[in-house]
């Protein structure tokens, strides 16, 4: 007898849950019609990814890189530029990690499971998005470093492709991303003012000046006499 009621509980459980009326997708909030919209270019899925996956490499790669260049040249101006993408890398994504865990938003897939196509399992905090901050970051740092047109443009151009992309992707409101942004230009600003006192603190393990009458070009890791 028991079992028998058990057995008609359970489904009429399962009976109600199929009668639940899915999501309405018309009346979602703008934020989350605006993923929707962008989430719906289906064909765009496997660019999305691939640009989303670069964020590692990209963005902790290059500071590595200028470093070892920097200290493997003895050009102290490209190892600075490194140790101070470094440490904006460092400082960005631990500030990502802290408020994710205090706001928890849902991610847009999850909130929206009947609306949103989630083409990435990711279930940690939506905001803010760690994509956009670390682009942001990047594209922030090199620009101070070289404030040259060839430089600000396709790292501005990468941070906003990275964004679309990861609302492509479902799992990111458009106030994810600009809070993000916010973050990585903020920490790239203020480890590019103190950049002096950085310098001076590592100054021991740091190449020799570059003599007075040369300048350093430290994108080609050159010096020109002048």
């Amino acid at each position: 007898m028991l079992t028998t009621r058990l057995f008609v509980c359970c489904l009429a459980l399962v009976q109600g849950a199929l009668l639940l009326p899915a999501q309405d997708c018309a009346n979602l909030s703008w934020e989350a019609a605006l993923t929707r919209s962008v989430n719906n270019a289906s064909g765009l899925y496997g660019t999305s990814r691939l640009v989303s996956g670069t964020l590692a490499p990209v963005t902790l790669g290059l500071p590595v890189v200028f470093t070892i260049a920097g200290a493997a040249t003895d050009n102290r101006e490209t190892m600075m530029n490194g140790i101070e993408m470094g440490t904006t890398m460092v400082g960005t994504y631990a500030t990502v990690i802290g408020l994710k865990a205090l706001f928890g938003r849902d991610r847009p897939y999850l909130a929206h499971p009947d609306c949103i196509n989630g083409q990435s399992t990711e279930t940690d905090g939506s905001i803010p998005s760690g994509h956009a901050a670390g682009t942001a970051a990047l594209a922030m740092s090199l620009s101070l470093q070289h404030p040259h047109w060839y430089v600000i443009v396709p790292t501005t151009a990468y941070a906003v492709a990275t964004g679309l992309a990861r609302m492509n992707l479902g799992v990111h409101y458009v106030s994810d991303l600009l809070v993000g942004y916010a973050i990585g230009a903020g920490m790239a600003y203020l480890i590019h003012a103190l950049r002096p006192h950085i310098e001076e603190l590592l100054n021991p393990l740091l190449p020799a000046p570059v003599p007075s009458g040369f300048r350093t070009l430290s994108l080609a890791s050159i010096r020109i006499g002048l």
